[in-house]
């Protein structure tokens, strides 16, 4: 996320999330952001496992920009094993959004 490299992004995705956001991908060129805001730091919090194995956490961006904070924005993302790799099998917004800040987190949710 933070260097914004869509390439990077998808091949931490689950295939069945590949197969849903491949075009997307293609059609951002595989550049998930804009030069302003920025990510300028993370926190993951809020762990939760669920019974098939997977476990979701809480992501907060804190964006930034040259004149300074840009706010944050809030994604649950889930990770599961697959084919004997962890991936990432599920993304959401925590407001119902498609992007933070300019940012866009595929898939949306």
């Amino acid at each position: 996320m933070k260097n914004r490299n869509g390439a990077a992004q998808y091949a931490l995705l689950s295939a069945e999330l590949r197969n849903q956001t491949v075009k997307t991908y293609e059609e951002l060129n595989w550049v998930t952001g804009v030069s302003s805001p920025w990510i300028d730091s993370y926190q993951v919090s809020d762990s939760v496992k669920a019974e098939d194995g997977s476990v979701s956490y809480k992501v907060t961006f804190q964006m930034k920009t040259s004149t300074g904070s840009a706010g944050e924005g809030t994604v649950k993302v889930t990770v599961g094993p697959k084919d004997g790799k962890w991936l990432v099998t599920g993304l959401s917004y925590k407001d119902g959004s498609n992007e933070l800040n300019g940012l866009v987190v595929v898939p949306g949710a």
